[in-house]
């Protein structure tokens, strides 16, 4: 079944299509702290409400919400929203997945970046023993509600954090994203726009991140290992943008990224104020090998050839990690 993505400013017809769509399913939502203390009264529906932040992703969070569909009773063609950004998204996805090998999904981001990406595409994961996004499976959701109205309540870190998977399709090619990113504020909903199509078609040729998936991971394989050797202290989105710069170079170092097209991604990302840093190659190493996407002795990498284009291509990890050390 393919995920329906409704871009809408209107809460009740949203809530019309929730009820017209299951009207015999008991409903819950899940939501933390923040979320909560804004839209406290939001849904009428039963609520469980966890702290914020990438602690949503903290493994020991599956028992309490598995814990709350038991306590309500739900069964198997019951529904659970997932209400809020990317943390929640992910954790109550997995947890939909393995409640009686699956219940209904519903995403309603709350943050630019779960609009873009987190919400659309049925990848759900938690961290455990320190490592990014290590224990997950996939479900896909039937609705994706993006409002923009949410986008009023977040700050600067949370805009820039969802700017920067926003770029991240713009290197992938996702349309007019380098042209719509000029003007941010009087494009936000083509740019949603933009991106929910461009990851909804990709991940409904290739649900299982068996191929062509796996070009959403871009800036990843640096990025994860970034946000671990940071701690979660630098948000997801500009981690990723540090992923970019990082396999941008080494695209430019084996002759497969031009200068001036990446000189063009540089100046898309410098339209806004990420925190860029230098990293020691030798602690970023030690998380590159608990990447997902290695596979014995070979990873994939998703590498630009073009300011609008990337390849997957693999590399054995010894020769990568002798190119990475030449840049």
């Amino acid at each position: 079944m393919k995920t329906k993505i409704i871009i809408s400013e209107n809460t009740k017809e949203n809530f019309d299509l929730i009820y017209s769509s299951f009207p015999k399913s008991k409903i819950v939502v899940v939501s933390d702290k923040t979320v909560n203390d804004l839209y406290e009264d939001f849904f009428p529906f039963p609520n469980l409400v966890l702290q914020s932040g990438e602690k949503n992703k903290e493994f020991s969070n599956i028992e309490i919400v598995l814990n709350f569909f038991i306590k309500n009773n739900l069964s198997k063609s019951d529904t659970v929203i997932a209400f809020g950004g990317g943390g929640i998204i992910d954790l109550v996805g997995l947890c939909a997945t393995i409640y009686k090998r699956g219940i209904n999904l519903i995403n309603y981001p709350t943050t630019l970046l779960s609009m873009t990406d987190a919400a659309i595409g049925g990848k759900n994961a938690v961290n455990f023993s320190g490592i990014k996004n290590s224990v997950g499976a996939f479900l896909q959701p039937t609705f994706v509600f993006s409002d923009i109205n949410f986008l009023k309540t977040l700050d600067q870190d949370d805009i820039l954090s969802g700017i920067g998977e926003i770029i991240k399709y713009a290197v992938l090619g996702a349309e007019n994203l380098y042209e719509y990113l000029e003007n941010f504020e009087a494009n936000k909903n083509k740019i949603i726009q933009s991106c929910s199509s461009f990851k909804l078609d990709i991940t409904s040729q290739d649900p299982f991140d068996k191929g062509k998936r796996k070009l959403l991971n871009l800036g990843h394989t640096f990025g994860h290992a970034i946000e671990s050797v940071e701690k979660l202290k630098l948000s997801h989105g500009s981690s990723v943008i540090n992923g970019i710069l990082m396999i941008g170079r080494f695209a430019v170092s084996q002759n497969l990224l031009s200068n001036e097209d990446f000189k063009a991604i540089q100046s898309l990302i410098n339209k806004f104020d990420f925190p860029i840093k230098e990293y020691d190659f030798h602690k970023l190493w030690e998380y590159v090998l608990e990447d997902k996407k290695i596979n014995s002795d070979m990873i994939n990498l998703v590498i630009p050839t073009a300011k609008d284009h990337c390849i997957i291509k693999q590399y054995f990890i010894d020769d990568f990690y002798e190119a990475l050390r030449c840049i």
